[in-house]
């Protein structure tokens, strides 16, 4: 790393802020796009975004994960990245073609000018984070940071402006505001990259090509998983649309969409993991002396989510989806296991297991579907919860198997030390009253966010 950015708690902080200031401006804002957007159109915007990640991996198709294992020159490549970006705008042509010969056959519940826009904006997406990935992998550290936050303030901003700016001249029943919030997301994400495309081109190297490995095997398991992957998170919210309506959509999205905060500093140390194993100088040893203290802290992240619901939730959203807030809970645990699969795919990534990515997505996946329609008709939205938390376990499960390290650490005492107090919390929010639970809630987070600081604070420390 340049030396400005050389230090582990500088890059672990940044890589943790840039995962978490995403989560938590949605946090804030998603209070207030619940209460000026209807719950039927909160659902379909819910649904949109779940097609825009598929569609975000069909363009990208392993093209980013190929940046983790290619020579480090040709990263450096302008013709690399050229040809890159060319194929994600062809298989966006594609998608599109796709996409309106299905609108002229069948009926959806969303509108083909919202689905375009929100395929524009997949397009955005899969471009910005491929320079994001480069940049991060080149050391540009600045560079990364500057396009991350300008993405971070513009998305959300045009967002609420385009979605505001249809209720004022619609009123709050137009159907315009699905519309409206893709529009926001793809003018916000376009104007991010978009102005720094020209400088992260003119500093790319003009040097042929050199020949390189064939990475087509891997870029095909790992588009295979990342497709079972995303239909595991997200193919629930079709199948509750099916059985329920969009008004459950929406609070099962908006349950989901804080209980990804589980991630939020797991994710952070992963990304610094991930850059440290596949840069031009790679570092391996930080995880295997700090598997441990990872874990802890992640499942402190876990802790203070479950406790902090049990305090805040009723102040933050309309009382329908409150009320809800079970839901969360299951939601923010299989959150955590898929941070902790995303610890132990960096092994795997790095040793090329391609079996073992689209063995496990693939069953998690076909598990998922299973669950999910044998348990939404007689459970509804908390059916679909906990389809999810068994599948992902499974998931995780699978992949630890494939890792020697990670097997002697999940199969010993030191994770049940880890699990326990997970165990108790659960235990407390049966057997407590409302009140006396709330006070409980709040020494606990206390306690945790100490012992979270703490272990942090190790994890930063340069040796």
């Amino acid at each position: 790393m340049i030396e400005k950015f050389n230090s582990r708690k500088v890059q672990i902080g940044i890589y943790t802020s840039l995962d978490f200031l995403p989560r938590f401006v949605s946090f804030l804002t998603l209070p207030l796009f619940l209460r000026i957007i209807l719950p039927k159109y909160w659902g379909q915007i819910a649904l949109l975004l779940v097609i825009q990640k598929i569609y975000t991996v069909l363009i990208q198709h392993g093209i980013k994960s190929e940046l983790l294992i290619i020579p480090y020159k040709l990263r450096d490549n302008v013709r690399y990245h050229s040809k890159r970006i060319l194929e994600m705008i062809s298989v966006f042509f594609l998608v599109l073609t796709a996409q309106h010969f299905l609108f002229q056959n069948f009926q959806f519940e969303f509108t083909l000018n919202s689905a375009n826009w929100m395929l524009l904006s997949a397009l955005f997406i899969s471009i910005s984070s491929h320079i994001r990935t480069t940049l991060n992998l080149q050391n540009k550290f600045g560079q990364f940071i500057g396009l991350s936050l300008t993405e971070l303030i513009l998305v959300p901003s045009f967002q609420v402006i385009f979605v505001l700016r249809e209720i004022f001249q619609a009123g709050f029943s137009s159907t315009g505001t699905v519309s409206a919030y893709m529009i926001g997301y793809s003018v916000g994400v376009l104007i991010a990259f978009g102005f720094y495309v020209p400088i992260f081109f003119k500093k790319l190297s003009r040097d042929k090509i050199e020949s390189f490995e064939n990475n087509r095997n891997f870029k095909i398991a790992l588009l295979i998983q990342s497709l079972f992957i995303f239909s595991i998170s997200f193919q629930d919210r079709f199948l509750i649309q099916y059985y329920l309506d969009s008004t459950q959509v929406a609070i099962y999205s908006s349950m989901d969409s804080i209980a990804r905060m589980a991630k939020l500093v797991p994710q952070g140390i992963i990304t610094f993991l991930t850059i440290n194993f596949f840069s031009d100088i790679p570092n391996k040893q930080f995880m295997k002396k700090n598997l441990s203290n990872i874990i802890s802290i992640s499942s402190y992240v876990l802790l203070l989510i479950i406790l902090s619901k049990n305090v805040f939730l009723d102040f933050l959203l309309p009382k329908l989806y409150s009320s809800e807030s079970l839901i969360l809970t299951i939601l923010s645990i299989a959150s955590w296991f898929w941070a902790l699969s995303n610890l132990v795919s960096i092994e795997l990534i790095d040793n090329k297991e391609n079996k073992t990515f689209i063995f496990s997505s693939g069953l998690g996946f076909f598990l998922n579907l299973i669950l999910n329609i044998l348990l939404i008709p007689n459970y509804g939205i908390y059916g679909s919860a906990a389809a999810t938390l068994v599948s992902i376990a499974i998931l995780l499960i699978i992949k630890v198997l494939s890792s020697q390290e990670f097997k002697t650490f999940f199969f010993s005492i030191k994770l049940l030390k880890i699990t326990l107090p997970i165990i108790g919390v659960l235990i407390l929010e049966l057997l407590l009253s409302e009140n006396l639970l709330i006070f409980v809630s709040l020494v606990l987070i206390a306690v945790y966010l100490r012992k979270g600081f703490n272990i942090l604070k190790l994890l930063t420390t340069d040796e």
